[in-house]
């Protein structure tokens, strides 16, 4: 792509976003996201597959155009006054142009002056970073994070990820011992487990597994709280083992594919969304098969459970350095956004609770940026004292 190509399709998303497209243009724009999949498939597939296509493709895009943007800049604060299926899919090829937008929507939004204006007058709240806390077979406890190298004879760390070395290649003993990861509030962590399967954890999180896997047995690693993403060593490549994923009321199965599991102690459900490949998911008795691009919610009161097709790319873009919220409720919004930034949020406007926004973020903007944009598209008024944020 030439940098007059990118120039116009940059205008072309902007006033899109701004709902000044003509119909021919939105084509335009449409016609740029299918450009990049096999038109034959694409009309051939049924709307399920039809949508994990569209996620494949998506993720595609984002990171083909990643490849020629080296420099985030900060444009004006967007709001959204029209829907489009496609919105996670324009916010992405934004960020991969390398320029940082907000989007936030309600009915009464309207474009504001861009963020570089503002003065941030209370204590900076900045954003989360690598960190973990390292839990050894003998209860150990090693503090991993930046700037922090760390290893032993099984495992190594630059303090950005943990890499447990393969099972040929550890000079111990053939005891299988098991260490945790603990992600605090404020933290993020990649775990490479021996078989080669890789983690993202997110902020909160908790997971114990074995420093190798035996063999001829069920990879099995549990997933004690909080959210990870798994993209697992196919079990060709492990002597036909299948890789396990237990959880407090869950046991999820693949043999090699792309899942992200959510299972928080102060949310109500468990999510485990699939992006590539399968999985079974055994709960509360029933063995549920998940397709790409399908969520399955499962309340852990009520012992119920549903399958919805879903944006993947608003539920793994987390452990990509973006935050993809499309129309959800800002209670759920502020719990993901306390656990980046590690602070306590009070609702004293009940009401605001349950109110839908839709926005997308690079996670390393501050927190004041963000509320400080809330409040001008929105009229969300805040204060933050002593570590909490006060939504008035």
């Amino acid at each position: 792509m030439t940098e007059k190509e990118k120039a116009i399709l940059l205008e072309l998303i902007r006033k899109h976003l701004k709902g000044a497209t003509t119909q021919q243009e939105d084509k335009k724009l449409i016609n740029f996201y299918e450009s990049f999949q096999d038109a034959n498939d694409w009309a051939n597939v049924e709307k399920g597959d039809k949508q994990a296509l569209g996620d494949k493709m998506l993720r595609y895009i984002e990171k083909e155009i990643d490849k020629e943007s080296t420099t985030i800049k900060r444009s004006k604060l967007v709001i959204l006054n029209t829907k489009w299926w496609k919105y996670s899919a324009v916010a992405s090829v934004v960020i991969g142009l390398g320029i940082l937008s907000i989007f936030l929507l309600n009915k009464q939004g309207e474009d504001k002056e861009s963020i570089n204006t503002l003065t941030l007058a209370e204590t900076r709240v900045e954003a989360g970073g690598d960190k973990a806390i390292l839990t050894l077979e003998n209860g150990d406890n090693v503090q991993l994070g930046k700037g922090k190298n760390y290893s032993t004879k099984t495992l190594k760390s630059n303090g950005e990820k943990i890499v447990y070395l393969s099972e040929s290649d550890q000079n111990v003993d053939k005891t299988i011992t098991y260490n945790m990861l603990t992600i605090p509030k404020g933290g993020q962590f990649v775990l490479n487990l021996s078989d080669s399967t890789k983690v993202w954890l997110n902020s909160d999180s908790k997971i114990k597994y074995p420093t190798r896997f035996e063999q001829g047995k069920d990879r099995v690693v549990e997933l004690i709280y909080g959210e990870a993403y798994f993209d697992v060593s196919h079990s060709s490549k492990n002597g036909g083992t299948a890789f396990k994923v237990v959880n407090q009321l869950q046991e999820i199965t693949v043999l090699g594919t792309e899942f992200n599991v959510k299972v928080y102690d102060d949310e109500p459900d468990i999510e485990t969304t699939l992006v590539e490949g399968k999985v079974v998911a055994e709960t509360d008795g029933n063995d549920i098969v998940l397709k790409p691009s399908q969520q399955l919610v499962f309340d852990k009161k009520k012992f119920t459970y549903a399958v919805n097709y879903v944006n993947t790319y608003d539920v793994m873009a987390w452990k990509t350095g973006v935050f993809s919220f499309n129309e959800i409720t800002l209670d759920k919004i502020m719990k993901t956004l306390s656990r980046w930034y590690n602070v306590d949020i009070v609702f004293n406007n009940k009401r605001l609770e349950k109110e839908s926004f839709s926005g997308v973020f690079r996670k390393n903007y501050s927190l004041n940026e963000i509320l400080i944009l809330m409040k001008q598209s929105n009229n969300i008024a805040y204060e933050i004292k002593d570590e909490i944020v006060y939504l008035k």
